[in-house]
């Protein structure tokens, strides 16, 4: 089965070997067979069938992994013959955890978000700070999320906007997020962050201008506060200045700004506490984009709603839509 991608590529973040913007997918080129992957605004990554990691689009800060800097529009292996078992980027930066659960990072490290104790850039993974032995890890904009073997979250990077939720300011190496919650999921975006606990309810910290973090408030957080109502999640995205979750039903929920119709419930709202994505889907995974929002239910069928600028809906326009549209042959 192929990878397609679709939206915005002046520096070759589809993959598909040019840099013209496509509002319907195109497929990536080479005969990769990809397990999973991530995507930021200017360049993708993904593991292949036998883990090994691939990159492609903007090269800058050596985020791709391929010890170079220079924009690739189609699939280039990352450095090192690595393992790994998950793979996430950021604005500028890609974390990944290889098959023992240990962390590694690349790219831009302006502000400490790889993890190395010092604020030296790479163009090729190197081993974050310290012994842990991380569960999950995923990139924000500017900052790194992890979570443990014991649950217990990490943060490091960009400590704007208190988006780390850790005690204190040394933000290049991982810091323990205040709180001693035992969380399953986590998430960072531009500049706030999001986790679900084991309980299946769902926290959220650092800026809250317009209602991002759930609580039924405009004002920022820099410890974990919990979202509002009495929801059970199991997935959780957190995008530009919006949150998506998916509930223990498989139900989409979304808050904070909706200026693009990016919350998906037909108004252009912001919202400060969960409110329900239209359409009745069951949906297995969310993704909170740039302005935008994007799912898969539970037919393997995808759907995005939000900005659509670029095309980055994929359903053949450049009209953004503020409830769930189809993506075109999905």
């Amino acid at each position: 089965m192929g990878t397609w991608t679709w939206g915005g590529n002046d520096e070759g973040g589809l993959g598909d070997g040019t840099l013209t913007p496509s509002s319907s997918p195109v497929s990536v080129l080479g005969d990769h067979i990809f397990a999973s992957g991530d995507a930021s605004r200017w360049f993708a990554a993904a593991l292949d069938s036998s883990n090994h990691a691939w990159a492609w689009g903007s090269g800058n800060d050596g985020k791709l992994g391929n010890n170079s800097t220079a924009d690739v529009s189609s699939p280039v292996s990352v450095t090192g013959d690595h393992v790994f078992a998950q793979i996430s980027c950021g604005a500028s930066h890609t974390v990944a955890k290889d098959s023992a659960n240990h962390g590694w990072a690349w790219g831009n490290n302006y502000h400490g978000q790889l993890g190395f104790y010092n604020n030296d850039y790479k163009s090729n993974p190197y081993s974050i700070y310290g012994a842990h032995v991380f569960s999950v890890i995923t990139a924000g904009d500017f900052h790194t999320l992890a979570i443990d073997s014991d649950g217990h979250g990490w943060a490091w990077g960009s400590v704007e906007y208190y988006k780390l939720g850790v005690s204190g300011y040394y933000n290049n190496k991982p810091q323990s997020i205040v709180g001693g919650h035992v969380f399953i999921e986590i998430s960072g975006g531009t500049n706030h962050s999001a986790a679900i606990d084991s309980a299946n309810h769902a926290w959220a910290w650092g800026k809250n201008s317009s209602g991002q973090l759930g609580n039924n408030s405009t004002s920022d957080q820099s410890t974990p506060v919990s979202v509002a109502g009495a929801h059970e999640f199991v997935k959780i995205s957190v995008g530009k200045d919006q949150t998506l979750a998916i509930d223990v039903s498989g139900h989409g929920w979304a808050w904070g700004l909706n200026a693009s119709g990016q919350l998906g419930d037909n108004t252009t709202t912001n919202k400060s506490t969960p409110v329900s994505i239209l359409g009745g889907h069951i949906f297995t995974t969310i993704n909170a984009g740039y302005d935008y929002s994007v799912a898969v239910d539970d037919s393997n069928l995808a759907w995005a709603w939000g900005l659509n600028d670029l095309g980055q809906l994929g359903n053949n326009t450049t009209v953004s839509q503020s409830t769930p549209v189809s993506v075109i042959g999905f």
